[in-house]
């Protein structure tokens, strides 16, 4: 969700596991077609987080996972969420050798509080789990991150350059 504030545009991601939506499917079955309220569903099974704009369309996300570029230090920093219900539970990485420093989630994000898109204080609670992490080095900064399974793909301004790096 972008909005444009004070000429400034801000954006929100909202994470909604499969798992969400499919709960209140089966609580619907034999009903006719009606409109389920947020606090039904919202608050305990998504997750709302503020993210900086990137005009390089790239894959931020794989699975129960999400990246996004953080633009301070020339580009050489990330922040990763995992939304795995299984990770999530953990304070620490799910594998030994992961160089990962992970950290549990807030209980509550309240991006409504910040945000001139919601007319009315939002709270999110799905659980997860956050890192930031240290991109290997660019002169030039990279201009995008993608994540896949196992590793992290950064590219550079104009594309000239790609670089590959484990999770």
């Amino acid at each position: 969700m972008r909005t444009l504030r004070n000429e400034t545009h801000e954006s929100t991601a909202l994470f909604v596991p499969l798992s969400t939506v499919l709960a209140q499917v089966g609580r619907s079955h034999n009903t006719p077609r009606h409109c389920i309220p947020w606090n039904a569903w919202g608050p305990s099974g998504t997750r709302m987080v503020s993210r900086e704009l990137s005009e390089t369309w790239v894959c931020y996300n794989y699975g129960m996972k999400f990246i996004q570029g953080l633009r301070w230090k020339n580009g050489h920093v990330a922040r990763a969420y995992d939304f795995n219900p299984y990770a999530a539970r953990k304070d620490i990485k799910m594998s030994f050798d992961s160089p990962i420093p992970w950290t549990r989630l807030a209980k509550q994000s309240r991006p409504g509080a910040q945000s001139p898109s919601f007319n009315e204080g939002v709270v999110t609670s799905l659980p997860g789990r956050v890192a930031r992490v240290s991109l290997a080095h660019s002169d030039d900064g990279w201009d995008a991150v993608m994540i896949g399974e196992d590793h992290i793909l950064m590219v550079q301004p104009n594309y000239s350059v790609y670089g590959y790096m484990a999770m």
